[in-house]
């Protein structure tokens, strides 16, 4: 049997402290025993493209699905990830060719198409965006609720967070790990798999929410911030515990990958501005103050709170809709040559390019001079008059040029200076002047970094220590024991 445990999120510096201190037993008894291997990511430029490349195998280039809200050349519109086409999930794949599987929040992955064995989406948490309940067989979902009780929501709503909200998100993240064991080691003797995939997802959403929240939330006390920031702490201590059941549970000679497809540090993002610098860019004006239009301008306007309360009282697939349809609402495309779409680490440039877009106007002759023009407007913008603000404009085609889903992905992606960002700051051009933040922009104060890796405890072959390897390889290594073709290498050779 093969275990793949995701512990995205969890960056090996933490581990390391918390294994100095003797709080992570187990995890530490696994980074003792297991090889070590550092994997190349698409979280480089696009950290959630991790995830769809993660559970199908398929390279980025392949599939373009880079963010849960994507743009949509033919409509002219974002529309949220499940309007386009996702390759077969690894499960899908293994269930067809005869294999059990037993599959556990599987994080931003589409719904199940079949399941010989047990698929549940949204167990230890509901998350309209990245976890929605689903399950197959799908009346699982239910009936394990019934034999292990239900499952909380744990909502990430972009804006400034409030305390509250963030000690009850606290609360249902840290309980989140157990449920997983919980159903794992109840859900094994039953369904008996040659494959198990299970994610512990409080890891993650804890390191975006919990990583500093004396950066976003406003007025918060010094010992509440000290309290809320020890809940990242406490969400890794539960995973350990759930890690170390989990395998306990495992049958006898199982081969374990314990992974995190991305890591996380202090936010640098300064995403809600992009709007603001690119328009002053282009229009070759100079702006006092400003924020990116659309979905921004609400997230600035309307307490996260408020928007919250919103959201829960529609369907899922309402409220994905609603938010997709609010961002680049109010363009004038006739006259716009580029513009921000959604992203979270990295900021992210669409040409409205004439043959692609709907409503394009830019000649495909005309982009080397566009990338030009933006790359020196945005990379003139200074922080506190010293630090660039942007370390670097990247040009998505010198990577994925005639890649099948090339079309799928924004032409550019503008990191940021790795300075953590910080409530209204400012950004300064010599040439375009200077754009005040409003707010926190998405209210995370931990976000992705391209820090992944694999620990690998192989009980039926080798794996070679301290090679450095691709996230592919891990669904590789599933796929090849059933003959399947993978893009990537299995990370386990048989003996």
């Amino acid at each position: 049997m093969l275990a793949l445990i995701g512990l995205d999120g969890a960056p090996p510096s933490l581990l390391d402290e918390l294994a100095s201190e003797g709080l992570v037993p187990r995890i530490s008894e696994l980074r003792q025993a297991a090889s070590k291997l550092e994997l190349t990511t698409p979280a480089t430029l696009f950290p959630a493209g991790a995830f769809p490349t993660l559970w199908s195998g398929v390279p980025l280039a392949d599939h373009g699905l880079h963010y849960p809200f994507m743009w949509d050349a033919s409509g002219q519109r974002v529309r949220y990830v499940d309007a386009f086409s996702s390759p077969p999930m690894l499960w899908d794949r293994i269930s067809r060719a005869g294999g059990k599987v037993l599959v556990v929040d599987a994080y931003e992955a589409p719904a199940p198409v079949e399941a010989n064995g047990l698929v549940i989406s949204g167990w230890q948490f509901a998350n309209r965006v990245v976890l929605r309940p689903r399950s197959a067989p799908k009346s699982a979902l239910r009936t394990w609720e019934r034999r292990l009780g239900r499952r909380r929501r744990a909502e990430e709503v972009f804006g400034e967070p409030d305390e509250r909200s963030l000690r009850r998100l606290a609360a249902t993240l840290v309980a989140g790990p157990r449920r997983a064991a919980d159903l794992v080691v109840a859900a094994l003797p039953e369904v008996r798999p040659d494959l198990l995939v299970v994610s512990l997802p409080s890891v993650h959403l804890a390191g975006h929410q919990f990583w500093n929240p004396a950066a976003v939330v406003d007025g918060i006390s010094p010992s509440s911030a000290r309290e809320l920031r020890a809940s990242l702490r406490e969400v890794v201590l539960e995973a350990d515990a759930a890690v170390g059941r989990i395998v306990d549970a495992l049958p006898s000679g199982s081969d374990v990958v314990v992974h995190s497809a991305l890591g996380m540090a202090a936010e640098t993002s300064r995403t809600d501005v992009l709007g603001t610098m690119l328009a002053a860019v282009l229009d070759r004006g100079v702006v006092t103050s400003g924020q990116s239009s659309g979905s921004w301008r609400v997230r600035a306007a309307i307490p996260a709170s408020v928007r919250a309360r919103v959201a829960t009282a529609l369907p899922d697939a309402a409220a994905t809709a609603l938010a997709a349809r609010l961002e680049l609402r109010g363009v004038e495309w006739s006259r716009t040559r580029a513009f921000p779409v959604p992203s979270d680490t990295n900021g992210t440039i669409r040409f409205n390019l004439k043959g692609r877009e709907q409503a394009g106007i830019v000649d495909p002759h005309d982009v080397p001079a566009l990338v030009a023009e933006i790359r020196s407007g945005l990379e003139s913008f200074t922080l506190d008059g010293d630090v660039r603000a942007v370390a670097s404009v990247d040009v998505v085609a010198d990577s994925f040029v005639d890649r099948p889903a090339s079309d799928l992905l924004p032409d550019l992606v503008v990191r940021w200076s790795d300075r953590p960002a910080r409530r209204g700051e400012v950004v300064h051009s010599p040439q375009f002047g200077s754009i005040r933040r409003h707010g926190v922009g998405s209210g995370r104060s931990g976000n992705h970094t391209d820090e992944s890796w694999a620990l690998v405890l192989a009980s039926s072959g080798t794996t070679a220590e301290g090679e450095t390897r691709d996230v592919c390889d891990i669904a590789a290594t599933a796929l090849r024991r059933f003959d399947l073709e993978a893009a990537g290498r299995t990370l386990i050779e048989p003996a």
